[in-house]
């Protein structure tokens, strides 16, 4: 039960709390009134979630061991609901029978200013944490300046590494770039688009 709660929490994006909450308690007595001798508090989620990542980040670093090829990654930086700079590392390789695999390797609260050398510091530290510094091949951001930064950076800390070379843009990003200049080129007015009922109704 406890691992479930947890998925649950952590799959949906919910507080801790939520397993002493009247209403949460009251649902799992009604599915079976004998559950009370079940519940926990909140720490005891949070301590099963942080082991259950511990011991998971430890089974990928196992994967990544094994592994051959060398590793590609795309990394991202948002701003999150809550207002906080976040940036997430995925690693991208191919195994031993051509199947694409991806795991994501960490999503880092960005506390600092977002400079291409403080993303590069981030990024080399995730590599080497997950013993991937000398398997890295190529990297996919988007277009902004400071990830060009971020290249050159790491490739002063990783010699395998070219900036020139192993940057990709993203793709996603230069057809929206491209979406926005051609919109731009014929006036486009987002207040008198309609919306999409607006077209069903019409049709």
């Amino acid at each position: 039960m406890k691992k479930a709660v947890a998925k649950l929490v952590v799959t949906e994006n919910l507080s801790f709390n939520l397993v002493e909450a009247d209403s949460f308690v009251e649902l799992l007595k009604l599915c079976n009134p004998s559950i009370e001798k079940l519940l926990f508090k909140s720490d005891t989620i949070t301590e099963h979630v942080v082991r259950t990542f511990w011991v998971t980040r430890g089974k990928i670093c196992e994967i990544f061991g094994n592994q051959q090829s060398k590793i590609s990654i795309t990394c991202d930086l948002w701003t999150s609901p809550n207002s906080k700079a976040i940036l997430a590392i995925t690693s991208h390789w191919t195994d031993e029978y051509f199947n694409l695999k991806e795991i994501l390797l960490d999503v880092i609260e960005m506390r600092e200013a977002h400079t291409g050398e403080k993303i590069a510091e981030q990024v080399v530290k995730t590599l080497e944490e997950f013993g991937l510094r000398e398997k890295l091949f190529c990297i996919t951001a988007d277009n902004a300046s400071s990830n060009r930064t971020m290249a050159r950076a790491i490739s002063n800390a990783i010699k395998s590494f070219s900036d020139s070379q192993h940057l990709l843009g993203c793709t996603g990003h230069v057809f929206n770039l491209a979406a926005q200049a051609g919109l731009k080129a014929i006036d486009y007015i987002p207040e008198i688009l309609v919306t999409c009922d607006d077209r069903l109704d019409y049709q």
